[in-house]
């Protein structure tokens, strides 16, 4: 894709040069471990500073007003830095940590942290269900998993009234609702938020669910 169609400054006029800079430097990165690695999808790239950046920085202001005080987050899944690493540009305050299985992903976020200078960011090479137990309080995913399987897969994790957020679609209830949906029992599940994409590609929802049952 072009540099010349990044269009971040036109639909978010009010963030400030420098982490618009750092935003930019991101985009271009990742479109240039992309032609090494599946970071996104090839129809994802001419529009990938609306389907991927845009998306992550309306999903995140959501997140932020869900989040005052917090120490951590935890991006679950992370791959492509989506949206753990634009994050950590956003808000230099917050302490993020990205977790992948998969150590050429886990290299790409490692290496944007180094040359942008987010030293808010930690990444983790592991499965996710090999974190300690027991220690998260707050957490986000952007195509890690469907989410009954992703609550299934992370619930020990999570302290008491832990928050898992979640990057979806309008149809989300779909992944809540088959017939193994009894495994979010022990998760409060709603739709905080929708948005919609600038220049209308498409609608998205922060789903938040909270763990409300260590029993």
């Amino acid at each position: 894709m072009p540099a010349e169609n990044w269009r971040i400054p036109k639909f978010f006029p009010e963030i400030s040069m420098p982490v618009l800079e750092k935003l930019k430097n991101y985009h271009l990165e990742l479109l240039k471990w992309t032609r090494k690695m599946n970071l996104i999808s090839a129809g994802s790239i001419e529009n990938g500073d609306i389907i991927h950046i845009a998306d992550a920085i309306q999903g995140i202001r959501i997140i932020q007003s869900e989040t005052s005080g917090c120490q951590e987050i935890w991006d679950f899944g992370s791959g492509n830095g989506i949206p753990g690493a634009v994050y950590a540009i956003l808000d230099p305050e917050q302490k993020i940590h990205c977790v992948d299985s998969d150590q050429r992903k886990i290299s790409f976020i490692k290496n944007v942290a180094l040359t942008q200078g987010i030293q808010n960011l930690e990444t983790y090479c592991c499965r996710v269900e090999d974190l300690e137990k027991n220690t998260v309080n707050v957490a986000m995913a952007r195509g890690f998993a469907p989410i009954e399987k992703s609550l299934e897969i992370t619930e020990a994790l999570f302290q008491q009234k832990g928050t898992f957020f979640h990057f979806k679609g309008p149809d989300w209830k779909n992944e809540v609702s088959g017939p193994n949906s009894e495994k979010c029992s022990t998760w409060n599940i709603s739709e905080l938020s929708q948005y919609e994409l600038p220049e209308n590609k498409g609608k998205r929802t922060v789903v938040i669910a909270t763990r409300h049952n260590l029993g």
